[in-house]
């Protein structure tokens, strides 16, 4: 079953400054939690892979990078077991100091239990997906005023 979750969200800061601040912390936690297994020439392709729970079991996830243009669109992909996470990142210009972002999510999963708990609770879900997004944004914003205080 796939599910599709978009948030949208403008901030007042360069698109270029956002692009920059996404990609640096997403790889940040990557290198915090696994180790690089594939990392080409260029960005698109890089592979980390680490351990996670599902199920209560430990499973081997691997996260790797599917779309890299420069101050536009950032895209990656989780793969752990039979579940394959797809996130998404575009950033629209609006003005030389607002961008607008896009953020979207694909889950994909062949799990009964996956299906049963999204036809059941897809609301809940679709609040808690915001909610995480929202959080998303609110650190990627702290890090942008942070910079500019530096720079200041």
């Amino acid at each position: 079953m796939s599910r599709t979750f978009t948030y949208e969200h403008t901030l007042n800061y360069a698109a270029e400054d956002i692009y920059t601040t996404i990609y640096q912390l997403t790889i940040e936690q990557m290198e915090s939690i696994g180790k690089a297994i594939k990392t080409p020439s260029a960005v698109v392709g890089t592979q980390y892979e680490y351990e996670m729970m599902l199920k209560k079991q430990k499973t081997k996830a691997i996260f790797t990078i599917k779309e890299y243009e420069k101050d536009a669109v950032f895209a990656y992909e989780i793969i752990a077991g039979r579940l394959e996470n797809g996130t998404t990142w575009t950033l629209e210009k609006v003005t030389d100091s607002q961008t607008k972002i896009t953020y979207v999510e694909t889950s994909n999963s062949d799990l009964m239990s996956a299906d049963l708990t999204y036809r059941f609770l897809g609301w809940m879900m679709k609040r808690k997906q915001k909610k995480q997004a929202q959080q998303l944004i609110k650190v990627i914003e702290i890090r942008l005023y942070e910079a500019a205080q530096k720079k200041a």
